[in-house]
C-alpha cells in the first residue's frame, strides 16, 4: 500500500499543475477531488476578472484604463495599486479631529470656492474602524473632490459603497500597449513596475499583442506602411536587440517576451486576436501523441509554450546572425514575409505565427457578424465561437486586436465574444485634428471630450478608455469614462447559477 505521504504529495502536484482536474469535475463555483469529496479551494475561478484593451503608446489613455478597475489609484503622478491598507482616503467633516488623529490619520480642511470649507481626515491606516467611518459619505461633494485633487491629492478608495476589496482579483492586459502613441516604452515600464508589487503584482497579467509580437521578431516587415503602423517598434528594435547584458533595454527586452498570448481563468478566456478551432484540434493531437494530457488548461499552456520558445528562438538566432537580412529572417512569418526563402527562419507552430493568437481578427472584427441575403457570417462566425468555447471549456472570450467606439459584445448566445479595442484612430484620419505621417496618435482628454460634445457628433462617448469586468464566472460589466470624465458601469451580461 503506497503510504500516505506520497499519496499526499501526489495530490498535491496534481493540483499545483494549473488544476487541470477542474477541467473535468468543474462547477461554475467549486470543483471536488472525486475520491475524497473535499472542496477544491485552489481550483475556484477568480471572483473577478478585469480586461484591458489596446492603449497603443498612450500613457494618459492606458492610465485611465487602469483606474477604470478601481484596482489602482494616482497619487499625484504617481499610479500605484489602491488597497485600503496602504493607499490614503479622505473623510468629510463627520469624523472629528480627535477620532482621526487617533487613528494615525491627520486632519485638514480644504477652502471652496464659495468660501466654505471641509474638515478632512486623510490617510488610510491599519484600522478596520476608521475605514468604516471613513469610506463612504454621501457629502463629499465634486467641488471637494477638485479642491483636494488641486493639492495634489486625491479620494483614492476607489470602490462602491458597500463593495467589499476582495484579494481574489485579476487585472488582464490583451495586448497592444505599444506603437502610434509617444509614450510606448513608459507604458511597458509601467507595467513592470506595477507587477514587482509585493502585494499585487502577481495579479497583473500583461499578454503580448500584434505589435509586441512585430518588436519580438526583429521588424521582420520593413515597409513604409509598417514602419508607420508600427512606428515605436520599428524605430527600437536594433537597440533592445543590441543591448548589452543587465542593460534597461536588455532587461525589458527580456521580460516581453516572456509575456504569455493567452490567459484562462475559470470559463473566461483572454487573448489579443482569436483562437481557430483547428488549432484547439491541432494541439490537442500533438499532446495526445505525446501522452500529454489534454485538457483545456493544458492546451492554453501549450500555447503559451509555444510562444515562449518562439521568441526567445527568435532573439538566439539574431544573436547568431552576421548579417542584416539574416537577422530579419529570423522571424520572417509563414503567411506574411517579404522574404519567403530565409533559410534560417525560425520554425514555429501556426497557433502562434502570422495567423494565431495575436494576429487572428475573424472573432474581432464587426464584419464577421454581418448577416445578409447572401451570406449569414455571423453564424459562420459564431459556430467558431462556440467551437473554441466547447472545446476550452469556456463562455466567455476577450479580444483586443480590432478597434471599436465602445466595447462589443458579439455571439450573444453559447460562447460570448467580447471586443475590448477602444483605442481612438479616428486621429489618424484627421477626426479630431490633423495629422501628418508620422504625428503620435495621442489621447487629449481636454480635446477629445470637448470636441465630441461641441460638435455633437456620434463619437460622443466613443473612444474612451474602458475596462469589461467578469464576476465569478457569472455576470459581466463594461466601464468607460464618459464625456463629463465620470466612470459609468453597465451590467451587459447576467448569467443564472
Amino acid at each position: 500500500m503506497m503510504p500516505q505521504f506520497f499519496v499526499l504529495a501526489f495530490v498535491n502536484l496534481l493540483l499545483s499543475s494549473r488544476c487541470w482536474l477542474c477541467s473535468a469535475l468543474r462547477d461554475e463555483h467549486t470543483q471536488r477531488v472525486a475520491d475524497s469529496g473535499k472542496v477544491n479551494t485552489v481550483c475556484k475561478p477568480t471572483e473577478m476578472i478585469y480586461v484591458l484593451g489596446d492603449s497603443h503608446g498612450d500613457l494618459h489613455f492606458f492610465v485611465h484604463q487602469l483606474l477604470s478597475t478601481k484596482r489602482f489609484m494616482l497619487l499625484g503622478t504617481t499610479v500605484m495599486w489602491a488597497t485600503r491598507t496602504n493607499g490614503m482616503c479622505c473623510c468629510t467633516s463627520h469624523v472629528s479631529r480627535i477620532d482621526c488623529q487617533g487613528q494615525h490619520a491627520y486632519f485638514t480642511n480644504i477652502t471652496l470656492g464659495n468660501g466654505s470649507f471641509y474638515n478632512l481626515c486623510c490617510n488610510t491606516p491599519n484600522s478596520t474602524q476608521f475605514q468604516n467611518q471613513c469610506d463612504w459619505s454621501s457629502t463629499f461633494s465634486e467641488e471637494a473632490q477638485n479642491a483636494l485633487t488641486g493639492l495634489g491629492q486625491v479620494n483614492v478608495c476607489p470602490f462602491e459603497e458597500g463593495e467589499t476589496e476582495s484579494d481574489d482579483f485579476e487585472v488582464v492586459i490583451a495586448g497592444d500597449a505599444i506603437d502610434r502613441g509617444s509614450k510606448s516604452r513608459e507604458i511597458l515600464d509601467l507595467i513592470r513596475m506595477l507587477q514587482k508589487h509585493e502585494q499585487h503584482g502577481s495579479k497583473l497579467i500583461f499578454l503580448l499583442g500584434n505589435h509586441e509580437e512585430y518588436l519580438l521578431r526583429y521588424a521582420w516587415e520593413q515597409s513604409d506602411q509598417w514602419a508607420r503602423a508600427y512606428d515605436w517598434a520599428f524605430k527600437n528594435y536594433k537597440a533592445l536587440f543590441n543591448a548589452g547584458n543587465g542593460t534597461a533595454d536588455y532587461m525589458l527586452l527580456g521580460w516581453l517576451r516572456s509575456q504569455d498570448v493567452i490567459y484562462k481563468n475559470g470559463r473566461t478566456l483572454v487573448m489579443h486576436g482569436g483562437l481557430q478551432p483547428k488549432y484547439v484540434d491541432s494541439i490537442k493531437k500533438e499532446l495526445t501523441a505525446t501522452g500529454t494530457r489534454t485538457d483545456a488548461d493544458k492546451i492554453v499552456e501549450k500555447i503559451n509554450q509555444e510562444a515562449h520558445q518562439k521568441f526567445k528562438g527568435i532573439w538566439e538566432c539574431v544573436q547568431k546572425a552576421t548579417s542584416e537580412t539574416n537577422k530579419r529572417c529570423c522571424g520572417c512569418g509563414f503567411h506574411y514575409c517579404e522574404m519567403p526563402n530565409c533559410a534560417n527562419r525560425v520554425p514555429v507552430p501556426l497557433v502562434v505565427d502570422d495567423g494565431g493568437v495575436v494576429w487572428e481578427r475573424e472573432f474581432s472584427s464587426a464584419v464577421s457578424y454581418q448577416i445578409n441575403k447572401n451570406q449569414n457570417q455571423e453564424k459562420e462566425t459564431c459556430n467558431k465561437v462556440k467551437s473554441v468555447g466547447e472545446k476550452l471549456a469556456v463562455n466567455f472570450i476577450v479580444l483586443g486586436h480590432t478597434t471599436h467606439p465602445t466595447i462589443k459584445t458579439f455571439c450573444k448566445r453559447d460562447t460570448l465574444v467580447f471586443a475590448v479595442d477602444t483605442t481612438n484612430k479616428l486621429c489618424q484620419k484627421g477626426f479630431f485634428v490633423k495629422k501628418e505621417v508620422g504625428d503620435e496618435c495621442d489621447f487629449q482628454e481636454e480635446r477629445d471630450f470637448l470636441h465630441a460634445k461641441a460638435q455633437n457628433t456620434q463619437w460622443t462617448n466613443s473612444y474612451l478608455p474602458s475596462s469589461l469586468r467578469i464576476a465569478k464566472d457569472r455576470w459581466v460589466a463594461k466601464c468607460a469614462y464618459d464625456y463629463t470624465r465620470q466612470l459609468v458601469c453597465e451590467k451587459v451580461i447576467a448569467m443564472s447559477k
